[in-house]
């Protein structure tokens, strides 16, 4: 079974058809986690975004465009109480918002943008003074002043760092003129840090989902690897029976000096083949061992060479030996013995391989008792018998006794 499913593996390294089925569909799940992943950022995204526009809009509708009026956008503006009221609020909403890192109203004159105040106290180092110049406008933050419309900008970076802000235009309630644009600040990193602390929830739902996945796609591959060593095992064993059952050699699985059982490793231990040399039926030699229906004759040289086998001195052995029948008649066969190849627990087994030769043996007896015949004949016939070959020099093959007394020659 090892065997035939690292065989199977060494196979399977080609990509077929089931492997190639998982390698789609592990992609095609992978393509709609991170779909998801995408979709579940985006609509944290825009509801951060969502919330940090309302909050902008809800600080800059109580922000009264009177005030901002009333600033010049010059150093002189420290003094004037419009000021200070609008720096303390923009202050109080920075420390009761941890999120907002600035807070500040900004305004265009002669073509620049210039800060009217801002919600750092004056010893910070971040603190800029009214009509300090923000260089680092571009263009979509210069359109806050052209539209009526909330912007969420960012990521951008200034001298201060790097921002997500959101820009809300302050009208002029008389002429509808933008005069200011107020703006909050998020910390980059801190705004995506949020966002990745509310994808969490969602990351461990998909690691979850995609470690059932993976456990589900191994058993699959485990089964169909298991459906295919299968039909593999099936077809060798049906091969194997149909070779056991129809060799036109005997075969037997001996234990020592015993027949082997049917047990969990072996289902079939002696083919009808051998059963018709011996003349025993599986069953019976069951409870026999191979010397007690051994010829005497040969039980001895048997015996030899099966404890040289044992004793791993050969490898195998061939004898040509007797075996008894039931009815006390012999057989003569051609037997082979071999090693079992296999599992280490069926080591102590080996292959006992038979031909019948009782028929050669047969003829090869004849033959013998002829040639003793012929002899005995011819030794006893008057005069000189003998046999040549048809050659220049009368070669012969075969000389009588009465040659010596007739010639005076012996017949060597």
């Amino acid at each position: 079974m090892k065997d035939e499913i690292d065989m199977y593996s060494k196979s399977s390294s080609k990509i077929g058809p089931n492997r190639l089925q998982g390698i789609l569909l592990t992609v095609l799940v992978l393509s709609l986690i991170a779909i998801n992943l995408r979709f579940s950022w985006n609509r944290y995204s825009e509801i951060a975004s969502s919330e940090a526009i309302m909050l902008a809009e809800s600080v800059e509708s109580v922000i009264h465009p009177e005030h901002i009026l009333e600033l010049s956008g010059s150093e002189e503006d420290v003094l004037n109480p419009d000021y200070i009221l609008t720096k303390l609020s923009l202050s109080n909403l920075v420390k009761t918002n941890n999120p907002i890192r600035f807070a500040y109203l900004m305004s265009q004159r002669d073509g620049k943008i210039i800060i009217l105040v801002d919600s750092e106290p004056p010893d910070s180092p971040d603190y800029s003074p009214p009509g300090q110049i923000y260089d680092e406008a571009d263009e979509e933050f210069r359109s806050a002043f052209k539209s009526d419309k909330t912007k969420l900008l960012g990521p951008t970076d200034d001298r201060w760092g790097r921002w997500i802000s959101a820009i809300v235009p302050v009208k002029d309630p008389e002429s509808g003129e933008v005069i200011a644009v107020f703006g909050v600040d998020y910390s980059a990193s801190e705004w995506y840090a949020r966002l990745r602390e509310h994808m969490i929830p969602d990351l461990v739902i998909v690691i979850s989902l995609l470690m059932l996945f993976f456990v589900l796609l191994r058993f699959w591959s485990q089964n169909s690897t298991l459906k295919e060593v299968s039909k593999k095992l099936a077809l060798n064993e049906a091969l194997y029976r149909s070779v056991f059952d129809q060799a036109p050699i005997g075969i037997a699985i001996v234990n020592d000096k015993s027949f082997a059982t049917r047990s969990e490793y072996i289902q079939m231990n002696i083919n009808p083949m051998f059963e018709r040399i011996i003349g025993w039926k599986s069953s019976e030699l069951t409870d026999i061992v191979w010397t007690e229906i051994t010829h005497p004759d040969d039980l001895a040289a048997d015996l030899e060479k099966f404890d040289q086998f044992k004793a791993g001195l050969i490898d195998g052995y061939t004898l040509e030996k007797r075996f008894l029948k039931p009815d006390g008649s012999s057989v003569w066969t051609n037997m082979k013995i071999s090693h079992f190849l296999g599992d280490p627990e069926m080591q102590p087994m080996h292959l006992c391989l038979l031909e019948d030769i009782s028929v050669r043996k047969a003829a090869e007896e004849s033959l013998t008792e002829s040639e003793r015949s012929k002899t005995v004949l011819l030794s006893h016939l008057p005069g000189m018998a003998y046999r040549c070959n048809y050659d220049p020099d009368w070669t012969m093959q075969f000389v009588s006794d009465g040659c010596e007394e007739l010639t005076g020659y012996p017949p060597e």
